[in-house]
């Protein structure tokens, strides 16, 4: 991926992630090159890449426009979300390595705020955090659907805001992996990914709902 192209995506992603972007809205190829100062070429780039991780889509005859689910989709991402989450656990439990741990004690900075930058820095520890926790299972399919998803929830783990809580909440997770305690950790892991899943669900109904088919 060249500069240009790392940039545009970078700016692009931010905007998503913090709502500056809304579901349904256009992005025009040559409006974004102008403004990045830019040929068409790496913002078309850009917007594949955003394209396959589930932000944006691209619709005959509409172009590129961020991507709008309707209610349906995103509870239905969420439920798979757990059930992949915990089976990869299922399968990590019992033989996640000392390394594995400490890599996933690291994904974490310390909190700070909710400027844009940290917001965004929050999803990607996130998705960080629950990618490495499914790569353990070694079941390197289950682990890129596992990524596909977290790529495309990345978005609503953000959207309204976060404290410390998360971090907080995956370190418990990985005291019950130390401890061998493979029910503490799947407890924990459940009640984290359905927590979520409520506080989303409820926030986009009571939040956003001018901008989802909420009836669909």
């Amino acid at each position: 991926m060249s500069l240009a192209t790392e940039t545009i995506y970078k700016k692009i992603r931010r905007d998503i992630v913090t709502s500056k972007l809304n579901p349904g809205d256009r992005l025009k190829i040559n409006d974004c090159a102008a403004r990045h100062g830019t040929s068409a070429t790496p913002v078309r780039e850009a917007l594949q890449k955003l394209t396959n991780e589930g932000l944006v889509e691209n619709k005959p005859n509409s172009g590129f426009t961020v991507i709008r689910h309707t209610l349906k989709d995103l509870n239905e991402l969420l439920q798979v979300r757990n059930i992949l989450e915990l089976a990869a656990l299922s399968f990590s439990a019992n033989k996640i390595s000392e390394v594995q741990l400490n890599e996933l004690e690291d994904v974490h900075a310390p909190f700070s705020g909710c400027d844009d930058e940290s917001l965004e820095r929050y999803m990607d520890e996130n998705r960080n955090f629950h990618y490495l926790l499914a790569k353990a299972s070694g079941n390197e399919k289950l682990t890129e659907l596992i990524g596909q998803i977290l790529d495309r929830l990345g978005r609503f783990m953000v959207m309204f805001g976060e404290d410390d809580k998360m971090a907080k909440n995956h370190q418990k997770i990985i005291n019950y992996l130390r401890l061998k305690d493979f029910d503490g950790a799947k407890n924990e892991l459940e009640q984290h990914v359905n927590s979520t899943k409520q506080f989303v669900l409820d926030a986009v109904i009571n939040v956003e709902s001018n901008n989802w088919h909420i009836k669909a």
